[in-house]
């Protein structure tokens, strides 16, 4: 259903990917990121931080996310 939407229309609503708890612990380590980092270089320039922090790693190669 979702891959006939998405060939459809060329897109398709948020999926489920984290429970309430996992999302909330991805966002105060990203909170914690930007606080170290600042919030200027955090909204334009993160590049390739998945291979200096392990939990952006474990988000974009989630499985669900993969799948």
């Amino acid at each position: 259903m979702l891959e006939e939407h998405y060939h459809r229309e060329g897109w398709f609503h948020p999926l489920d990917v984290l429970n309430d708890d996992q999302a909330a612990a991805f966002r105060r380590r990203f909170d914690q990121l930007e606080a170290a980092e600042g919030h200027d270089r955090c909204t334009i320039d993160l590049l390739d931080r998945h291979e200096d922090q392990p939990f952006i790693r474990e988000l974009a190669t989630h499985p669900t996310i993969l799948s």
